[in-house]
């Protein structure tokens, strides 16, 4: 595996096209659906996609039409909180131009309250190592549920080509699986646990 920067890795994504990045999320969307039903999850989140990350609005879409409840990230100072979405759902752009829910009192989904977390990456290894946008948002949410007995299981999205080499910190969260249009990873066993047509 060769290791590659960031910068390359972000590029290559957003060098995809439209119609690409479409087809790329509804395979990752199907295989979601075949692992949320497998996992038995009721509370996931996702994120809204930007600088050609693989989108996981179609597993949102997928999992509001199955009654499941379904979250977005709201980036703070440091950290994200977790808000509700549904079909009446508004939205505003944060500093990053991404769009977030508008809270209120009833939107707000505890981190540990989730089953499993969809998240975006620039870069992934078979060893569950994420390579993140380089602003700790993730690590810094995760870091103190990692010892929780109860846990969200934490999936990647990613494109076949985000597999790389690269070093890691002793703060980086590392994934349960990784998602991409051709393969599921589950990364606690660095195999294979489905291959997808």
């Amino acid at each position: 595996m060769v290791q590659v920067s960031r910068k390359t890795l972000r590029s290559q994504r957003r060098g995809l096209s439209p119609a690409a990045q479409q087809q790329a999320a509804a395979l990752v969307a199907h295989a979601a659906g075949y692992l949320i039903a497998r996992l038995k999850v009721r509370t996931l989140g996702a994120y809204w996609p930007t600088d050609g990350e693989l989108s996981g609005l179609p597993i949102l879409q997928k999992a509001l039409v199955l009654g499941l409840t379904c979250t977005l990230p709201i980036i703070s100072e440091t950290s994200l909180t977790f808000s509700r979405i549904g079909p009446t759902t508004r939205f505003h752009p944060n500093r990053y131009k991404i769009p977030e829910p508008i809270r209120d009192a009833q939107s707000d989904v505890p981190l540990l309250q989730h089953d499993a977390l969809f998240m975006p990456l620039v870069g992934f290894n078979k060893s569950g190592a994420r390579l993140g946008m380089g602003g700790g948002y993730y690590d810094r949410t995760l870091a103190d549920c990692l010892t929780e007995p109860k846990r969200p299981i934490l999936i990647g999205l990613a494109h076949g080509f985000q597999q790389c080499s690269f070093s890691t910190n002793p703060w980086d969260i590392p994934l349960d699986y990784v998602l991409t249009p051709e393969e599921t990873f589950q990364t606690t066993t660095g195999k294979i646990t489905q291959s997808l047509p």
